[in-house]
């Protein structure tokens, strides 16, 4: 299974700023071999969709896509911390 980029979620609510929040939750059916990142906006302000969707496609371990995206998003100019999480899904 694929997600496509406009099925992807977007956190649109900062943590730690009150006292109370109000959390979004959402169900992905995902097979084994999918892969999900979880990233900051330092990310995916610095990269577009199709970049981050590119590097995530190259392959390799988690790690080394949680690395890829991070280089990435610093070489195109890491104005703000990049954070990545990376999960492949094993049966």
């Amino acid at each position: 299974m694929s997600v496509k980029p406009e099925e992807a979620q977007i956190l649109t609510r900062a943590l730690g700023v009150a006292s109370d929040v109000e959390i979004d939750r959402t169900t992905l059916a995902v097979e084994e071999g999918d892969r999900i990142v979880i990233c900051s906006d330092g990310l995916f302000n610095e990269l577009s969709g199709v970049e981050i969707e590119s590097a995530i496609a190259e392959g390799g371990d988690v790690a080394a896509i949680v690395d890829n995206l991070i280089d990435r998003a610093i070489t195109h100019g890491g104005r703000d911390n990049v954070s990545v999480v990376a999960a492949e899904v094993a049966a």
